[in-house]
Order: C-alpha cells, then sequence, then structure tokens
C-alpha cells in the first residue's frame, strides 16, 4: 500500500494545483539542443564560414606561390655480396652470405655519416653556393636579433664546411625501402640537377668508401698472414726434423708403403710359413694316398706321382705287352702249357716290380714332408723372435706417431695461411676488391617540385577552416543554449520553465486540434457539466477516501468484471492527495492487440479522479491507433524537449481522459528516458492528475520496462492466454522490482482486461431527472 502524501520512493505527493502543467522542453540546458536546429543555425551564420574559408585560401594560394619550389631526386643502392665465384676464396660458390636487416640498417647509418657528407660537399665544392653557405647571402635581420638574444648559436662562428654540411643534413634523407635490402637516398635543393649530382655523388662516394674499407682490410690480412707464414714454417721444419731424429735414434726406419722394416719381415715371415705348411701337408697326402692302393692291390696308374716316375711308366708298358700276348696265346694253348706258364711268371714279376717302385716314390714323397716340417719350424721360431721385437718397437711407434700428427698439424696450417696469404696479395688494389652494395638506380632531375605541393594545401587548408569555422558556430550555439534555455535562472530564484507552469493555466495553451481531437479547453467545460466531473472537483474533507464504486457505477457497467475489479484495487491503493504513477505491460508480446492501459485509464476517470494515458512504447505505439489521435509531437518529444506539454496533451474523445501520444521521434528510448528528465516530466504532471498510466512495451523484448520503473508506484503485468503466463509474468514482475531502488507493488492481471472494448460517448449513461 502507498503511504498518504508520499510515494515508496520518498516523492512528495502533496503538491496542489497551484503546481500546473508547464510549456517548456523538459530536457533541461541544452539538452534541447536538436540537430536540425543546430543545422539551421549554421547555416543562417554561413558568412562565417565562406569568408574565412576564402581569405585564407587566398593567402595560402599567395604563400605557395611565393615560395620557391623545391626538387627531389632519389638514387637506390641495393646491398649484396658482389663476389663472384672466382674472386671469392676457395673459388666456390658456397657460403655466400646474404646481408641481414640489421646490416642494411648500418649501411643507412654509414650514408649519413659525417666524413661521406665532408667528402661530398669537398668533391662537389658546396661551400661556394649561397644555398648551402647561407652566410654568402648575409644574415637577416631576424637571425641577428635571435643571435644577439642568444637563442640562436652565431653562424659566423663555424667554418664554411661546417654550414655546408648542416645545409646538407637538412635536405638529406636516407632510408630502407621496407622488407628488402634496398636503400634510397633521397636530396631536396632547388636546382633539380644539382639535387641530381648530390645524390648520385653520395652514391659514389659510398661505393668508394666500401672498396676502400675492403681494400685496406685485404692489405692488413696480407701482413699479418705474412708475419704468419714465416713463423709457421719454421714450426714446420722443427716438427719434422723431430720426426726423423726419433726413428733414427729407435730403428723405426721406414720401409715402402710407409711401412716399419719389422712389419715387412714379420709379414714375408707369414707368407713362408704358410707356404711350408701347405707343402708339407700336400708331401704326407700324396704318400699316404700311394701307400694305400698299393697296400689295398690297387691300380697304381690312378696316383699322378706314381704315372709321373718314367721307370713305373716302361713297367706299366711292359706290363701291357705281356697281358697283350698271353690274351692271344690262351685260345689255343692250355693254362699249364710251358709258354704259358713263362708268360704268366712274367706279368707277375712285373707287378712286383711297380710295386717296389711304388713304395719308392711314396718314401721319396714322406722325406719331402718332413724338409717340408723342417722348414716350416725354422720358419716358426724366426717369427716368434721377430714378433718379439716388434712387440719392443711398438712403444716408440706411439710416441712417433705423436711426433708426426704434430708435424702433420703444422703443415696443414702453414698450407692454409700460405693460401689465404696468396689471395690477399692478389686483391692488393681497388680493382681487384668489390664492395658489398652497387647501384641500382641512379638519381635523375626532376621537373616536378616535392615542395610546396600546391593541390594537397589549398584542400587540406580548405578543409580545416571549414572544420573550425562550423566548430565554432556549432560550439557557440552549444553555450547560447546553456545560458537562456529554459532552466536558465529568472529574477525570482526559479527556473524559466517553473515560472511558465505558475503563470499560464494549462486550458490558454491549448493550440487549435482537428475535429477528431477536441482541444484541453473543451475538456475542461465538458468535466464541468458532468456530474461525476463536478463531484471529482469538489474538495474532500480532511481524512475522507474516496470509496471504490466501479463496481456499481452507471458509466463502467459495459466493461468487463475483471476490469473494474483491477481499477477498483489501483484507486484502493491511491492516498487522498498523491499522484499514482502507474505502468502497464506484459511479459511478451501478447496473441491479440493489448488494451489494457487505455481500458484502466478510463476506467480510473470513471472513478472520479484525472487521469492521464501516456503511450511509452516509442518503437511500436498502440495508443496513436486505438484512441486516433493521429500523428504530431508527443512523449519522445517532450522528453528531448522539442515540444511542450500543451502541444502534446490530447483527449480521449469518448471520456475524460487525458492522452500523450508516443510522438515523431524514433530516437533511441533509452538514451531519452534518462532519470532526470523522466523525474522532471512525472513531477510536473502530478500537479493536475490523480493517476498517470504509462502504457509500455513487454518486459522480456524492451528496455523502457525496466527504466521507467525505477519512477513508478505501481506496475500492472497483464497475463497471457498460453500455458505458463502466470509464472511468467511473476517473473517480468521480479525483474521490474529489481530495477527499482525502492518496493514497487505488482499486480498480475488477468489476460480479461486487455481486450477492447467499446467505448461509449461521454454523456451517453447520465440521466437527467
Amino acid at each position: 500500500m502507498l503511504n498518504s502524501g508520499h510515494t515508496k520512493s520518498g516523492r512528495d505527493l502533496s503538491s496542489g494545483p497551484d503546481s500546473a502543467v508547464g510549456h517548456g522542453p523538459v530536457a533541461p540546458g541544452g539538452e534541447g539542443l536538436s540537430l536540425s536546429h543546430l543545422l539551421r543555425t549554421i547555416w543562417r551564420k554561413k558568412q562565417w564560414i565562406f569568408i574565412p574559408l576564402a581569405v585564407v585560401v587566398a593567402i595560402v594560394y599567395t604563400g605557395v606561390n611565393l615560395v620557391s619550389p623545391r626538387f627531389t631526386s632519389q638514387a637506390s643502392i641495393l646491398v649484396e655480396d658482389n663476389q663472384s665465384v672466382f674472386a671469392r676464396a676457395g673459388g666456390t660458390d658456397g657460403g655466400r652470405a646474404t646481408p641481414d636487416q640489421e646490416t642494411v640498417t648500418s649501411q643507412v647509418q654509414l650514408l649519413l655519416s659525417r666524413d661521406l657528407a665532408a667528402d661530398v660537399v669537398r668533391d662537389l665544392k658546396l661551400t661556394e653556393l649561397a644555398e648551402f653557405d647561407y652566410l654568402l647571402k648575409g644574415i637577416s635581420l631576424p637571425k641577428r636579433i635571435l643571435v644577439a638574444i642568444g637563442i640562436t648559436r652565431d653562424p659566423r662562428l663555424l667554418t664554411a664546411e661546417e654550414r655546408a654540411i648542416k645545409s646538407y643534413y637538412e635536405k638529406i634523407a636516407v632510408y630502407k625501402v621496407s622488407t628488402s635490402r634496398v636503400i634510397t637516398i633521397e636530396f631536396t635543393a632547388k636546382n633539380p640537377e644539382l639535387a641530381a649530382r648530390i645524390a648520385n655523388a653520395v652514391a659514389d662516394h659510398y661505393i668508394a668508401l666500401q672498396v676502400e674499407a675492403g681494400r685496406q682490410s685485404t692489405v692488413q690480412a696480407a701482413e699479418w698472414l705474412g708475419g704468419q707464414v714465416g713463423e709457421l714454417r719454421a714450426k714446420v721444419e722443427a716438427a719434422e726434423a723431430r720426426v726423423e731424429q726419433y726413428k733414427s735414434a729407435n730403428g723405426l726406419l721406414r720401409g715402402s708403403n710407409d711401412a716399419s722394416l719389422s712389419s715387412q719381415q714379420l709379414s714375408e715371415l707369414n707368407s713362408q710359413l704358410i707356404v711350408a705348411q701347405t707343402r708339407r701337408a700336400e708331401a704326407q697326402a700324396r704318400a699316404q694316398t700311394i701307400r694305400e692302393v698299393v697296400r689295398a692291390g690297387g691300380n697304381l696308374a690312378a696316383s699322378t706321382d706314381v704315372v709321373n716316375s718314367p721307370l713305373i711308366q716302361r713297367l706299366l708298358e711292359q706290363q701291357v705287352i705281356l697281358a697283350r700276348r698271353v690274351a692271344e696265346l690262351r685260345p689255343t694253348l692250355l693254362p699249364q702249357h710251358p709258354r704259358m706258364r713263362e708268360l704268366m711268371a712274367e706279368l707277375a714279376d712285373l707287378k712286383l716290380q711297380i710295386r717296389a717302385e711304388a713304395e719308392k716314390v711314396a718314401l721319396a714323397l714322406e722325406s719331402e714332408a718332413r724338409v717340408a716340417g723342417a722348414r716350416e719350424n725354422a720358419i716358426r721360431a724366426s717369427l716368434t723372435a721377430l714378433k718379439q721385437e716388434v712387440e719392443r718397437a711398438s712403444g716408440h711407434e706411439v710416441e712417433l706417431r705423436a711426433l708426426q700428427r704434430e708435424a702433420r698439424a703444422q703443415r696443414e696450417l702453414l698450407e692454409s695461411f700460405l693460401t689465404r696469404f696468396r689471395e690477399a696479395s692478389a686483391r692488393d688494389n681497388r680493382q681487384a676488391t668489390p664492395a658489398i652494395a652497387r647501384i641500382v638506380s641512379r638519381a635523375t632531375a626532376s621537373n616536378d617540385p616535392s615542395f610546396p605541393l600546391k593541390g594537397g594545401i589549398l584542400i587540406i587548408s580548405a578543409i580545416a577552416t571549414l572544420l573550425i569555422s562550423i566548430g565554432w558556430i556549432g560550439a557557440a550555439e552549444v553555450l547560447n543554449s546553456l545560458q537562456n534555455g529554459p532552466n536558465a535562472p529568472v529574477p525570482g530564484g526559479i527556473s524559466m520553465r517553473l515560472a511558465a507552469q505558475r503563470q499560464e493555466p494549462l486550458a490558454d495553451l491549448a493550440p487549435p486540434r482537428p475535429a477528431a481531437v477536441a482541444p484541453l479547453a473543451a475538456v475542461q467545460a465538458v468535466q464541468a457539466t458532468h456530474p461525476l466531473a463536478a463531484a471529482a472537483e469538489k474538495p474532500a474533507n480532511a481524512g475522507e477516501r474516496p470509496k471504490p464504486a466501479l463496481s456499481t457505477a452507471l458509466e463502467a457497467q459495459h466493461y468487463p468484471p475483471a476490469m473494474r475489479e483491477l481499477a477498483d484495487r489501483v484507486v484502493a491503493l491511491k492516498s487522498d492527495d498523491a499522484c499514482l504513477r502507474l505502468l502497464v505491460t506484459s511479459p511478451q508480446r501478447l496473441a491479440r492487440d493489448n488494451f489494457a492501459a487505455t481500458n484502466l485509464a478510463r476506467l480510473l476517470t470513471v472513478s472520479g479522479h484525472q487521469t492521464i494515458l501516456i503511450d511509452g512504447n516509442l518503437h511500436m505505439p498502440r495508443l496513436t491507433a486505438q484512441l486516433n489521435l493521429g500523428g504530431g509531437p508527443g512523449f519522445s518529444d517532450l522528453l528531448a524537449g522539442r515540444s511542450s506539454f500543451a502541444e502534446v496533451i490530447h483527449r480521449d474523445p469518448n471520456s475524460r481522459l487525458h492522452v500523450i501520444g508516443a510522438g515523431s521521434l524514433k530516437a533511441d528510448a533509452v538514451s531519452l528516458m534518462s532519470e532526470e528528465r523522466v523525474e522532471q516530466l512525472l513531477d510536473a504532471l502530478e500537479g493536475n492528475y490523480g493517476f498517470i498510466v504509462i502504457d509500455l512495451p513487454p518486459v522480456m523484448l524492451s528496455p523502457e520496462p525496466r527504466t521507467l520503473a525505477r519512477h513508478a508506484d505501481l506496475a500492472v503485468v497483464v497475463e497471457d492466454t498460453l500455458p505458463g503466463a502466470q509464472r511468467l509474468a511473476a517473473r517480468a514482475g521480479e525483474r521490474l522490482r529489481d530495477q527499482n531502488r525502492v518496493p514497487i507493488d505488482i499486480i498480475c492481471a488477468a489476460p480479461e482486461i486487455a481486450a477492447e472494448v467499446r467505448a461509449r460517448p461521454l454523456g451517453a449513461d447520465l440521466r437527467i431527472a
């Protein structure tokens, strides 16, 4: 419930009729200054824009034509390794290094070095040109004054070369082209040919400086290498002498293939030992084979050693002849025939002789095997003795190899230094020493001046003058609006807006309206003839409170019971002299058109309280169509300070309800609904109205309900007919309550109050006795 005289937010609701509705803009100070008004002001004062523009353009044009033109020439240098494969050390293309970005940046600083600048100044005799030695033209009076008071150094204390170098640095620019190894040299001078000559001279002197630096480095390297070569020669000779001396002292003489004599002898003895072993084994095997054949009575002709014996070969031939004769006589003679017996005896004797000879061959082979075994033993003995000698010499070999390594290292170092010394000596001239850069583009004389750029300077000066002039006029207009606006102080200590509110009644300020919208004076006239209105205008006794009579009021009978009950609840919450601020919204967009605010506001007028209905849905206004208000200014124009109350308040043709439409501005509603603007507007309305009803868009879809909830006393959340509508309405109410700094009453209304009710014309239900 609301406390009597004050709302829950602590506002004073006891203001009486004296605080009339004003006419001025609601926005304080300069907040009422619109963009269109500012543009009209700028156009009205356009002479203060075009006159300075013309003056500045004329002055700048004259100045750029009086200034002597400057011409800029460019030369480009590429930093790279210019040595060919034939001039490079070692004669190979490997190891060619590409200069990095740090190297290129260092070359930029070298191009800006003072020594190079002095060489260019002396070579081109720049000290003889007045452009570089300004003392040739004399010292100007302003320069003399600056020198006299000590701000500038006296140029006469500098030499001509120093003055020329100073001017040289003021006119040169050297920079590295991004992501490349190209350096650009720019020089600016009054004479384009001179600018090109100086830029090319800087590049040529830089290349010559690089070549000379490379030659000096080569000469220094050759001198150092010459001294090192002499020292290394002596070291190599001493090391090789120590090696030979150690060899002689320890008997470490070398044979063929750089092998020691002991090693060669050991190898030869090993070879002889293997040959002796092979011969012995072969002789033993052959003798053993012959004996086995003889013992077994086999064919001795299968043995190579037996066949190779001449005697055995003759015996075998005789054996063959006797065997043939026996074969020839066997058909005619019996075995016991004397001739047959003689031949058989000779044949047996030959076989015995052959076996005897075979035995001799076996004995000879065995003798050869014994000789080979003896030789083998002798070689083994010599090999054992030689191994002992080699073992004794191994310690000396280790020391010898150490001496040889030292001598070999000294010789390799000497050969390397000799190679470098010969290469350095061969490059001891300027032609053989390439620079680390080359000129890729020489400077040429330019016909187009680089300064002044007349077109660009004129455009920039014109744009700057336009901006400054427009900004000056706009700032002056804003300051004037702050000083002379609606809240500017007037005599008496009150603001202009409040003074206007107290001096002019609302009825006198209503402008003529179309027939569909009655002027405010007509509203007051109708209210004066209506019984309920007359009763409402009579002052109530102190302590009395209006009784809710909507359930039985004749004018409210055509409204559904739910609507009348809601109006009774709202009237019951109102204090006697307090104005009740009421928001009407919904959680989301309803399935049908929402007439809840219109219905409730009309019912509240029936209760005898003056009520005003405000369309707070600035983006999608509903009241304009529902009440047939037409276009024109409204709530948004009132917030922006573009219209007065008398211009925005309409009357409902079918009731005593006053209405403020959404308005014509489509700006951001939240930015318009600042706390100061809304509170000031509602405070001004509270003096004339008992209820302020604000129709708002859905809570879940727009920020306006949450913004205005901070200034309201009561919120009616209309439920939808869809499932879960009550829970959604309760959530929307909690959201509105959270936005308020003090507690706010929430009423969740049934969906029936949103239905459209055709209002009857004013006075249709009155009965005249």
